[in-house]
């Protein structure tokens, strides 16, 4: 945010007329763009793992071999390696 206030004053200063901006910061009342991806995110890991736990061969794996889910290694197919950061953040 400090970045974004110091580059303020140089963007407005060639404009002919004199300009005042004034800035307050507030408690957040909204969900911001960053929350908002943020939970999209954990919705998204939040379905995977739910697909993987309910897929056949993840259950006769569990059953036969007594295999356990590594929740933590679940990627969702729209953060997979390789993606932008624009797409994963």
């Amino acid at each position: 945010m400090s970045d974004y206030l110091h580059r303020q004053p140089r963007a407005l200063s060639n404009l002919e007329a004199p300009v005042v901006v004034s800035i307050q910061l507030a408690p957040v009342s909204a969900e911001t763009p960053q929350l908002h991806r943020l939970r999209m995110r954990a919705e998204r890991q939040a379905a995977a793992v739910q697909a993987m736990r309910e897929d056949p061969l993840v259950k006769a794996l569990e059953e036969r071999f007594g295999a356990t889910l590594l929740e933590e290694t679940v990627i969702p197919i729209d953060n997979m390696p390789g993606e932008s950061e624009a797409n994963s953040k």
